[in-house]
């Protein structure tokens, strides 16, 4: 998988970029899928219950950004 850089300037800007995750396959996934591959990944960190509790849902960071 390659990194794109997207430069954003304006609120209505970012609204108009389109991602490219395939939503319907995301939200098939189950918990113990998505539990299977996080272990797999060698980049992604083990993170305990406790460290999982103090995330916090994406709608927030958006209202804080005014997105």
């Amino acid at each position: 998988m390659s990194i794109i850089k997207v430069r954003v300037s304006s609120k209505e800007e970012a609204k108009k970029i389109k991602g490219q995750t395939e939503e319907n396959k995301v939200r098939a996934l189950t918990k113990e899928a998505i539990r299977k591959a996080a272990l797999s990944d060698p980049d992604a960190p083990s993170l305990t219950e406790y460290k999982l509790s103090l995330f916090r849902p994406f709608i927030h960071l958006r209202k804080r950004l005014k997105l």
